[in-house]
């Protein structure tokens, strides 16, 4: 799923937006104002893997949790912003890798508890480096680069905009420390690939590192 815009759905159980049991790659979207009864409001991964690379998952709600991102599989995330999401509690078992994403704002619950990710049972949570949580629920983010708990995120309180680009996206606002945060050499997805755009398709970096 590439450059595009998922929004405005709903599933009675699982997987608003999106449900894969094989293998999701989503690139360059926008998994928006979906909802689930149950979990993964945005996003519900049963099965397979996901590998999630310069895409907003924003303003989703889970009925028990995953508001975001729900897994029972593996998760790959990077370059991505997880913002906005809702959920009150949830069941996952699935095993969670991030770099240079930015998880903040989630409506309720916590970033790495029920909005943005939930681990229970048998799941985990892996820090590839430089992400940034403004909130303490995502105890693993502890490796070079990670900003966690932090209160300066600065994404735009208006939320989702046309920024330019083929889909909608939370912009960050000056004195983020999300800004130039991450060094050239790690401007890259988890398998270690440059990244030399963003969501919208502009150069990356704009400054002295990459956002």
């Amino acid at each position: 799923v590439s450059n595009c815009a998922v929004s405005g759905n709903n599933a009675n159980y699982y997987g608003g937006g999106i449900y894969s049991t094989g293998t999701l790659t989503l690139n360059g979207s926008t998994i928006s104002g979906n909802s689930s009864g149950l979990g993964g409001g945005g996003i519900d991964i049963d099965g397979g893997m996901a590998t999630v690379v310069n895409s907003t998952k924003a303003f989703n709600s889970g009925g028990l949790g995953g508001g975001g991102i729900q897994s029972t599989a593996a998760v790959l995330v990077s370059n991505s912003t997880i913002t906005g999401n809702s959920g009150t509690g949830a069941f996952i078992g699935g095993n969670t890798t991030l770099k240079n994403t930015i998880i903040a704002n989630q409506t309720s619950g916590g970033n790495c508890v029920v909005a943005g990710f939930f681990f229970g049972p048998g799941g985990s949570g892996t820090s590839a480096g430089y992400n940034l949580s403004d909130d303490g629920s995502c105890g693993f983010l502890n490796q070079t680069g990670d900003q966690n708990n932090v209160t300066t995120a600065a994404l735009d309180p208006s939320g989702l905009k046309n920024n330019g680009g083929p889909t909608q996206t939370t912009a960050l606002l000056p004195g983020s420390s999300a800004l130039d945060a991450i060094p050239l050499s790690a401007c890259t997805d988890i398998s270690g690939n440059l990244i030399t755009t963003d969501q919208r398709g502009i150069p990356r970096p704009q400054g002295s590192g990459c956002d």
